[in-house]
């Protein structure tokens, strides 16, 4: 429901938080999704589970890695 996402995104954003949608499961929520102001998302579109060692060694030594950058689909 967009008016209820809306509301929670403005609600965390007011208290200085960021948002994270969960599910995200198809192409089309994501346009939607950054519309409403969600900062970030999680679901089997955006990448699904990997063994621990394969996710180790996608995150840089060097610190975290940024969620302001565009989500995509891994390339695996």
């Amino acid at each position: 429901d967009p008016v209820l996402i809306d509301a929670v995104v403005r609600a965390a954003h007011g208290l200085g938080m960021r948002t994270v949608a969960e599910s995200v499961d198809r192409d089309a929520l994501v346009p939607a999704l950054r519309r409403l102001g969600v900062d970030a998302g999680q679901g089997f579109h955006l990448g699904r589970p990997i063994p621990l060692d394969v996710l180790l060694n996608r995150v840089p030594d060097d610190g975290p890695v940024a969620l302001d950058a565009p989500l995509r689909r891994p390339d695996h």
